[in-house]
């Protein structure tokens, strides 16, 4: 068998069992339970000892007779792993025991990343041999605390992991350190919160776990709790003494973005109710959870056309294209017509995105179909530069001018014609556009639309229409002169 065979080279030709090259001793393990393929997917550049060949493939008689013939157990000929790491990834019980027992092993050792064996067993799920080392870690002067090059000790490992029997056996082993940070300020309640995990929650904060600690996010772990609506481990925390009174409309702001109305129900009624911050309210919509959002503002109407970034509640929500919110923020007093930085309103902006129904919404609140932005655009400019025919039927219905003029004196029939947006225009047309106006360059909207060379079907449109077609530019063109400069 191979084990006599491994024992002849050891002891009739002198065969080292620690060598590290392509002896005698190596091919062995090729003829174990041929598994010459899991052999060649292991050989990188010969760089392991026969005891680690014999721990990869789980032999463990092989392993105990290099062990008689004197071979390293802590050798880390290749990425700093020994053999305790190799079984303890693929789980070999029988012989992680074997090595233990040769009262030599270094438990504590390290590969090129800075995991031990533990790292590896809970990284692998390998229960059966966390428990054994645990077991052992006296015996083997196991540092439970040792931390890899992310400084995650065997405990972040396990909560990354979320193995939560492996966490409650470490967290239980009173050596263990339960507020190591790692390299991101994370603590293993930041991990438990992470995962929704109450039980590892309630365990780490019987041992006194640090709560008010922050991350590289600045997140302590409630923040972390709010942000992704975990009602119960919010409670818990803050019974445990979270600090609320500084932190609690931030608390709020990212509970409300997670859209969990219990729990924003919660923390209003813990902070009596206190004065709510514009953030608040921001953070719900963008969750699109419209009870939250009734929720804020039945507590706080003036947060509703409160502004941040220079745009209104409203403004945001008419973007988002929820018609419930949008409704609810008018419902409860929300300025139809407020402005932004460039003045532009909230049914410019559903001009501008073409939401119909939301524009339609707004116009049934009195919105002003003929308000102007900055450049003095009307909602029927940007639906005409965006192409929205439905908008801009909708606008023409209620009374939206047809030839207002902005900045440029441009109409939104010059801005259809320069998109080439021919249902527009003829849509336009049809309702009093006049095609003879002429911009601050003196085009009319038959030029614009044959300097962006767009005139197949428009052309006929504005010839049909009586464009006058004898008008000049500042250029002193007329649209044929036009039409010949720009042919392709």
């Amino acid at each position: 068998g191979s084990r006599e065979i491994v024992e002849y080279l050891l002891e009739n030709h002198g065969m080292d069992s620690n060598i590290i090259s392509n002896t005698e001793i190596h091919p062995v393990a090729d003829f174990l339970n041929n598994k010459q393929h899991y052999v060649e997917s292991m050989s990188i550049d010969n760089q392991l000892t026969p005891l680690i060949w014999a721990a990869y493939l789980g032999r463990a008689n092989i392993v105990n007779l290099l062990l008689s013939h004197s071979a390293d157990v802590n050798a880390k000929p290749y990425c700093e792993l020994t053999a305790l790491h190799v079984v303890a990834q693929y789980g070999f019980l029988e012989i992680a025991d074997v090595l233990i027992q040769t009262n030599k092993l270094n438990g504590n050792a390290r590969d090129e990343y800075g995991r031990t064996a533990l790292h590896y067993a809970i990284h692998f799920d390998q229960m059966l041999i966390v428990q054994l080392l645990m077991k052992h870690s006296k015996d083997l002067a196991l540092d439970l605390n040792a931390v890899d090059n992310d400084e995650n000790s065997a405990l972040h490992f396990a909560l990354i992991r979320n193995c939560t029997e492996v966490a409650e056996l470490l967290i239980e082993e009173p050596s263990v350190e339960v507020n190591a940070r790692n390299n991101v300020n994370e603590v293993p309640l930041h991990l438990a919160v992470e995962h929704g995990n109450t039980a590892i929650v309630e365990l780490l904060l019987s041992r006194k776990a640090s709560i008010d600690v922050l991350n590289w996010k600045n997140f302590t772990p409630l923040k972390k709790a709010a942000a992704s609506g975990q009602t119960n481990i919010v409670k818990m925390l803050i019974a445990n003494g979270a600090n609320i009174k500084t932190t609690g409309m931030e608390t709020l702001a990212l509970a409300a973005f997670s859209g969990k109305l219990e729990l924003c129900k919660y923390l209003l009624e813990l902070m009596n109710y206190a004065q709510i911050p514009e953030e608040v309210l921001w953070k719900a919509i963008k969750s699109h959870n419209v009870e939250v959002i009734k929720l804020l503002v039945r507590y706080r109407f003036d947060v509703i056309d409160a502004r941040i970034s220079g745009c209104t509640t409203l403004h945001v929500s008419v973007l988002s294209a929820n018609i419930d919110i949008v409704r609810t923020l008018l419902d409860h007093g929300a300025v139809v017509d407020s402005k932004d930085e460039n003045e532009e309103t909230p049914l410019m902006v559903a001009c501008c995105s073409g939401h119909v129904a939301i524009a339609k919404i707004l116009l049934e609140k009195s919105a002003n179909p003929n308000a102007q932005d900055i450049h003095q655009w009307t909602p029927l400019h940007f639906a005409s530069y965006s192409g929205h025919l439905a908008v801009v039927q909708l606008l023409l219905d209620v009374g939206a001018e047809v030839n207002a003029t902005e900045s440029k004196q441009r109409t939104p029939l010059h801005w259809a014609a320069t998109r080439g947006r021919e249902d527009i225009v003829k849509l336009l047309l049809s309702r009093s556009a006049n095609q003879n106006l002429q911009d601050s360059d003196q085009n009319t909207p038959f030029h614009l639309a044959i300097f962006r060379q767009l005139i197949d079907g428009i052309a006929e449109l504005f010839i049909n229409e009586r464009t006058d077609l004898t008008l000049r530019n500042k250029k002193g063109w007329t649209p044929l002169h036009a039409a010949v400069h720009y042919e392709p």
